[in-house]
């Protein structure tokens, strides 16, 4: 793969554990020194005693509309059904139900296990499938909300306001991870400026990290962000509003896609070096993902954005 050296020295701690080696790799292959911190670590579905419980619950509710957030969440979701039994049940329940899948990559797990849905949110955000059900009657309608991430995208209270039944599935929950010295260390270096850039692709991510600050921390580092002698970049607006409501100054990319976020670090880099930024993606840089649980710019939130996509 083509590597460069024209982010040489640029010191970049990465608070996400999803896709972690991928981002790693495209900036690193240009000379970044990436240091791992992961604030908030993902449970496997294997290991989510919870989610056969409440794929019961689905199937006997009998949902009349069907939101799919995530592709990887519709995927987990239907590897734990089947591991315990209920993946036909649950694919009969999806069936008969109006699906309406928040982005493309929802779209194409729902296409893959045969199931269509009647509609694709082309902005891939909650807000926009909210204004698409809106258009129509809510009124009683029983509605299942495959969640990303933790669940705190707003959508159940906004149907539930709409006059809905909501019921949600938490498919893959976040957790903080076992040992708390990573994300320590990287609020210190940040504040103290041993950091150039935070990198978060998730609200949760965002808040466990501001957690681990103390108020002089904070300070320093509301003052360094604004400055621009520390960059801090949120995968979206979602992900980025626990930051910005903690005085941080926060770098969010025009469409909130991983791709999208790791060209503006690299530019940011690169001219913080006095550079000449390129208009391309870093090296090794993947097919951009879905939104890391970034709801919307606006309107019911959580990411973590996540897309995020969906993950930490």
């Amino acid at each position: 793969m083509p590597t460069s050296s024209d982010l040489a020295g640029f010191r970049v701690h990465l608070t996400a554990q999803r896709r972690s080696e991928d981002i790693d790799a495209a900036l690193s292959r240009r000379g970044a020194e990436i240091f791992h911190c992961p604030s908030m670590v993902t449970t496997p579905v294997d290991d989510d005693e919870q989610l056969p419980g409440r794929t019961r619950e689905i199937i006997a509710f009998a949902p009349q509309i069907v939101i799919v957030t995530t592709g990887i969440g519709l995927r987990g979701w239907l590897a734990s059904a089947e591991a315990h039994g209920l993946r036909d049940e649950l694919l009969a329940r999806l069936g008969e139900a109006r699906i309406i899948a928040r982005g493309a990559k929802a779209n194409g797990a729902i296409r893959a296990v045969g199931l269509e849905a009647e509609w694709t949110s082309p902005e891939e955000t909650a807000e926009d499938v909210l204004r698409y059900l809106r258009e129509g009657d809510l009124a009683g309608r029983r509605v299942a909300v495959q969640h990303h991430g933790m669940g705190t995208d707003g959508l159940e209270e906004s149907l539930r306001e709409a006059g809905a039944e909501p019921l949600g599935v938490v498919v893959y929950r976040y957790v903080v991870p076992a040992d708390p010295e990573p994300v320590r260390r990287s609020v210190r270096e940040a504040a103290e400026g041993g950091a150039d850039a935070v990198i978060f692709t998730a609200a949760g991510g965002s808040i466990e990290w501001l957690r681990a600050a103390d108020a002089v921390q904070l300070a320093a580092l509301a003052e360094r962000t604004r400055r621009e002698e520390l960059g801090l970049f949120a995968v979206g607006p979602v992900t980025a509003r626990p930051l910005e409501e903690a005085g941080l100054r926060v770098h969010v990319p025009p469409r909130y896609r991983l791709g999208a976020m790791l060209r503006q670090v690299a530019a940011w880099g690169i001219e913080r070096r006095g550079g000449d930024a390129v208009p391309t993606a870093p090296a090794g840089a993947v097919a951009e993902p879905e939104t890391y649980g970034d709801a919307a710019p606006s309107g019911p939130t959580a990411e973590p954005e996540t897309h995020e996509d969906d993950a930490p």
